[in-house]
């Protein structure tokens, strides 16, 4: 009886599993095989949504939420004290739970984004990094510097931006962050 308490402490610590799918439509791919079921994230791993209707939306342990579409991104890190996401392209969306306590980050090919309690959409492509915030603060980072974005802003990002231009979300972008959280369930209040 020891030994099993002792091997279900280690796989515990180890923390193998990240987080799950809680809903999917259309191409979801994990690991390169087609997702037909709920089904728990290993960390290291892609999960990958193909096509304008299909997304992904995706639940961890604090449960902070976040939903996938058209695009490619893989849980790096998982643990009580951190979590680390790789959006290599597509569009996501985040719910972090603000009564987390530990530190939150996705990072693109152009930025770096740390989370505290927040909702947020960011959509990466080859081009640039665009992340609009609709609650809460996001710092938004690159090799060159950082910068504070806040509820109903937003921001284009490269690899190469120095002067960071944080403006006023479009009427056209927060309309588009809402609908993301809307498949979520989950309500943001209205721009002022």
């Amino acid at each position: 009886m020891k030994k099993l308490i002792s091997a279900f402490c280690l796989l515990l610590s180890l923390n193998l599993w990240a987080a799950q799918i809680i809903k999917f439509q259309g191409d979801v791919f994990f690991d390169n095989e087609k997702v037909s079921d709920l089904i728990i994230l290993n960390q290291g791993k892609v999960l990958r949504v193909s096509g304008k209707k299909s997304f992904a939306i995706v639940q961890f342990d604090d449960g902070s939420k976040s939903i996938l579409k058209d695009g490619e991104m893989i849980i790096q890190e998982s643990t009580f004290k951190k979590t680390k996401l790789s959006l290599l392209n597509g569009l996501l969306s985040l719910v972090i739970n603000p009564e987390r306590k530990t530190n939150f980050t996705v990072t693109t090919k152009n930025a770096t984004l740390g989370v505290r309690g927040t909702k947020f959409m960011v959509q990466d492509s080859a081009q640039e990094t665009y992340l609009c915030v609709c609650e809460g603060e996001v710092e938004a980072s690159n090799r060159l510097g950082r910068v504070s974005v806040k509820r109903g802003e937003d921001i284009h990002l490269n690899q190469s931006t120095k002067d960071f231009q944080v403006t006023e979300a479009s009427s056209a972008m927060w309309k588009m962050s809402v609908e993301q959280f809307s498949l979520m369930g989950v309500k943001v209040p209205p721009r002022n």
